[in-house]
């Protein structure tokens, strides 16, 4: 036993001294073999048999420094990598990564970095774009909340995102990648080849540390925990960003400085491959500004640290003139629109049409290599250019006309006003009141152009439609107010007859109560100006006199919580007098001598817009005609209201110059035939249905229980009898008419104010008020 003992220990002396003895020769052969045809079979299987193997294993570190510094010491280093790199790259990296986070050995780590430094710089830089891209898009850094605390406050701030040791570690991987990422894109000849690997670089960037934004869709619509959601995604999001923005943005520049820095104007126009490049870069820029801008906390640190004025300068070095920039959407609704086109196309072209191929080929090629940018981050460029002036001294050489200016940025603003986000649609109102106040600034400033697509009606229509909705989504007051002044600020800019139409198209085709209200109100402060205009011309006396009759304050309105108090405890006899004192007093009905009659319809005869016969009468009724089916339906009221009192207000104004028309046979028999009854009509039916509201009781409106019966019977019809079924039923119409008797209590002010404004409109058109 003790022989045999003896025996086995020599076999693993053996073994050992074998080993060590087989590592020495392959280091040495590692070392000192020349790479040539005679040796690379011989190379290739150390490097696949022994080097990947001992790397991938990842656990005797001395024989993986031997292995690493023989490499080092050959002679033929550069031609090994050059012919080895696809095999030696991918587990080179992997086991620095693994190196870092162990975070034991550092004369190791060195040595494998400088060797992974070296395969970048002596491989084909096509194979190492390649490796590089693939190794920067699957080793993912993650932030974490550094607190316990879950709360909303805790999501609000991306300071409290962190990373933890091994996500450090990750972090300094990737950024040690991302720096030979862009040296290797240095290496690329000087053809029109290299834009091709350029171009990847937003998508790189992207992947690796999330340089795109996401909208937060829910915020405009109240969804609380979804909403808590996406804010925590991209808060994260842009913890991350803010890890690699240092490093990111000085590469890019550092980058674009050695692509452009001696390249004259005139040479980048000639040479294609240097403008799609420029286009490359500039992509890049656009989302790092968006990304920033789409954060407040972003903005602080990246404007304290210089990194936006960075990125301008950036810009600013492709060499693009601002006419480019603002025309980028022009580009893209044509490439856009090709893409398109060329998915349903199947047609053949014939043989004599080759000059015109030759001429839609260069075409396709044009659009087959468009670089999309971030139109966002386009905004965000044109606001650090227009209100913030980075860069102003360069593209301030390039004069455009201050319509066209206005026309091209339209466009960038109603993106962030759509956004969702705040900090997007607060750029988008800074960069509209830099152009009101210093290019648009006069009545006339803009004007509608019928069969010009950038200038027509509807082209125009989706700004106003973007402020308004951008007022009824956001929370903060001061936002609200500002776009809201922005509004008045744009419709000013238009002339009357165009002021006109804009409006009349936004009350058409505008989906949004709220909005058509506030629409309305505009188009009485339209006609309150052109009248006050031609008051201007009746003689000081008689202003004078009107002036006084239409001396008068109407009450405020309640606030909406006041009355959904007093809605609770109300009872059925304090109502009428709750409510009367928030209707405002009788307005006086202008009465004019009938010299000042003669003056006003003979300057009436010059208005194009507002005082125009039945313009304004018939765009009152074809509005109501919309809601007075459903008065009582969601904001429908509202627009009545709104609606009824600008006709109130027409009654009392211009009830007998009636310039507008609005005491003509037909306009009178119109309203009372299509609106005024059936709303009275409708008034009656809701009030009876309020009443019947009073006598339920109480115990049965605030307990019923909250069943989808119509679900319910889609589900499980199959498993009731008829008997049930209809049963069901009935309880489905009892439930429902519930649910809209609770509805309606909302609207009992309404129907107050409804009642006293219709009472008010007949007796103008049928007793005149003294």
């Amino acid at each position: 036993m003790l022989q045999h003992h003896h025996h086995g220990d020599d076999q693993s002396c053996f073994s050992c001294d074998h080993h060590s003895h087989s590592l020495e020769e392959e280091c040495r052969k590692l070392s000192t073999l020349l790479f040539n045809e005679e040796t690379n079979h011989e190379i290739e299987h150390i490097i696949h048999d022994v080097f990947i193997p001992n790397l991938v294993s990842c656990s005797e570190f001395d024989k993986i420094e031997q292995l690493v510094d023989a490499l080092l010491k050959n002679p033929s280093l550069f031609l090994i990598i050059y012919h080895h790199c696809f095999d030696i790259f991918a587990p080179t990296v992997n086991f620095s990564l693994s190196l870092r986070k162990i975070g034991t050995n550092s004369d190791l780590l060195n040595k494998i970095l400088k060797l992974i430094s070296l395969v970048c710089e002596h491989s084909p830089p096509k194979e190492v774009h390649s490796l590089l891209m693939e190794s920067l898009t699957t080793n993912i850094v993650e932030v974490e909340l550094k607190t316990s605390d879950g709360s909303q406050n805790a999501l609000l701030d991306i300071h409290n995102y962190g990373l933890d040791q091994q996500n450090k570690k990750s972090l300094e991987h990737q950024i040690f990648l991302l720096s030979h990422f862009f040296n290797n894109l240095s290496r690329f000849p000087e053809n029109d080849k290299r834009w091709q690997f350029i171009k990847y670089l937003d998508i790189i960037l992207s992947r690796a540390c999330g340089i795109r934004v996401e909208s937060i869709q829910n915020e405009a619509f109240g969804i609380e925990e979804e909403m808590s959601q996406e804010v925590q995604r991209k808060l994260k999001s842009d913890r991350l960003f803010l890890e690699y923005s240092s490093t990111l943005i000085d590469s890019i520049f550092s980058f674009s400085d050695y692509l452009f820095r001696n390249v004259n104007y005139e040479s980048f126009l000639k040479k294609i491959y240097l403008r799609r490049e420029s286009d490359c870069i500039m992509q890049s820029c656009f989302s790092i500004l968006a990304k920033i801008y789409s954060n407040d906390q972003l903005i602080d640190v990246c404007s304290n640290n210089g990194q936006i004025d960075k990125i301008m300068k950036t810009i600013t070095s492709c060499k693009k003139n601002l006419n480019e920039i603002l025309e980028y959407f022009t580009r893209f609704k044509k490439w856009s629109e090709a893409n398109k086109e060329s998915q349903d196309e199947h047609s053949e072209h014939s043989e004599n049409e080759d000059e015109e191929m030759g001429h839609h080929e260069d075409d396709k090629e044009e659009l087959k290599n468009f670089i999309p940018w971030e139109p966002r981050g386009i905004a965000v460029f044109l606001y650090l250019l227009f209100v913030k002036k980075l860069e102003r001294k360069y593209y301030g050489i390039f004069i455009l006309s201050d319509l066209y200016l206005f026309v091209m940025s339209k466009y960038y603003v109603e993106l962030m006003l759509q956004s969702g986000i705040a900090s997007f649609g607060r750029i988008g109102l800074y960069i509209l009141r830099y152009l009101f106040e210093n290019h648009v600034k006069k009545k006339g400033s803009l004007h509608i152009k019928d069969h010009v697509h950038e200038y027509d009606i509807a082209s125009y229509f989706d700004l106003p439609q973007s402020l308004v909705s951008f007022m009824t989504m956001r929370p903060d007051n001061k936002l609200r107010t500002f776009a809201y002044n922005i509004f008045q600020d744009f419709i000013t800019r238009f002339e009357d007859e165009d002021r006109f139409n804009l409006l009349y198209h936004m009350l058409n085709k505008c989906p949004y109560p709220y909005m058509v209200a506030i629409i309305l109100d505009r188009m009485k402060e339209e006609i309150i100006l052109e009248y006050n205009a031609m008051f201007q011309l009746i003689g000081k006396e008689s202003l004078e006199r009107v002036k006084q009759q239409n001396a008068y304050k109407p009450s405020q309105p309640p606030k909406l919580e006041e009355v959904n108090e007093f809605l609770k405890n109300k009872t059925t006899t304090n109502s009428e007098s709750y409510f009367s004192q928030f209707v405002p007093n009788n307005a006086p009905k202008l009465s004019y001598d009938q010299k000042t009659i003669n003056i006003i319809r003979l300057h009436a005869k010059d208005s194009k817009a507002f005082l125009v016969p039945h313009k304004i009468p018939n765009l009152i009724i074809e509005l109501l005609e919309k809601y007075v089916e459903k008065p009582f339906e969601g904001d429908n009221i509202q627009v009545i209201l709104r609606a009824l009192n600008l006709y109130y207000f027409l009654l009392l104004r211009d009830g007998e110059p009636n310039v507008t028309g609005i005491m003509d046979t037909e306009i009178v028999s119109k309203m009372e035939d299509k609106i005024l009854r059936k709303l009275s009509e409708k008034k009656q039916e809701f009030e009876n249905l309020i009443k019947e509201q009073v006598k339920l009781p109480k115990q049965d409106m605030e307990d019923e229980e909250d069943i989808d019966y119509d679900d319910l019977l889609d589900e499980f019809e199959h498993e009731f009898t008829p008997e049930e079924i209809e049963a069901l039923q009935e309880l489905n119409a009892k439930h429902k008419e519930q649910i809209k008797i609770k509805e309606q209590t909302s609207h009992e002010l309404d129907v107050y104010l409804l009642s006293e404004v219709l009472d008010r409109i007949n007796n103008a058109l049928h007793h005149p008020i003294n």
